[in-house]
Parts: structure tokens; C-alpha cells; sequence
């Protein structure tokens, strides 16, 4: 377990509407609203439909805020004052700057499992 580097990344720099705000890792106490904010953006962006985007909207509008909130340098006031179209687009690329993260993270943690296993089998 010597062998396995904990990754701890650093805030990515965005622009949104005329903030400059920065895009912070998902916390492990977040990564069910991560989960869920995830799940319905994604079926979003794959089914865009006005029907889609509204539901979307209804059932996972609060939830969104929550997570830019969680998941960014901006403050209420700043969420409040995001349009729609801003919202969603700084969402996506939370999960896309996070993926990036859990793509970076995976190989190594299955490797040190991997390890780990085959020495207590030794």
C-alpha cells in the first residue's frame, strides 16, 4: 500500500456568465448529489428534448444549484443570478473536470489493489 500516491487535485480555473470561478474536486459527502445531478444531465445531453429539459429542470433544478454550489467557488448569490443555458453548461463541465479525475485515479487504485492481493495470497 507504500506504493499508492493519493491524488489531490487542484481547482480548475473557469469563466462563467462574468465570474471567474474555479471548479473543485467532488467531495466524498457529495458524491451522491454528484451521483444524481450526473445521472439526469447526462440522459439531458443524450435526449435533448423540451420535454427532457424540463423535467430535468423540475425535478432537479434545487439539486443543481446545490451542486454548482458544492462543486464551484461561486456563491449563492452568484448561482441565483446563472442562467439556465450558464448552469448547465458549468455542470457538465464539473462532471467532465471530476471524470477527469476518477479516469486518472482508477488504473492506479485498482493497481495497488491488484498488489495487495497478491501479496497476501504469497
Amino acid at each position: 500500500m507504500s506504493d499508492l500516491k493519493v491524488i489531490f487535485p487542484s481547482p480548475e480555473p473557469v469563466r462563467v456568465h462574468k465570474w471567474d470561478a474555479a471548479i473543485y474536486p467532488v467531495k466524498l459527502r457529495d458524491f451522491e448529489l454528484f451521483s444524481e445531478v450526473t445521472a439526469g444531465l447526462l440522459k439531458l445531453l443524450t435526449e435533448p428534448s423540451v420535454s427532457e429539459f424540463s423535467e430535468f429542470g423540475g425535478a432537479k433544478g434545487r439539486k443543481l444549484r446545490e451542486f454548482i454550489r458544492k462543486t464551484t467557488s461561486l456563491n449563492r448569490y452568484q448561482v441565483w443570478r446563472l442562467p439556465v443555458s450558464s448552469a448547465v453548461q458549468l455542470a457538465a463541465y464539473s462532471m467532465q473536470v471530476n471524470q477527469g479525475f476518477f479516469v486518472k485515479a482508477l488504473p492506479e487504485m485498482v493497481a495497488a489493489i491488484q498488489v495487495g492481493l497478491s501479496q497476501s495470497s504469497d
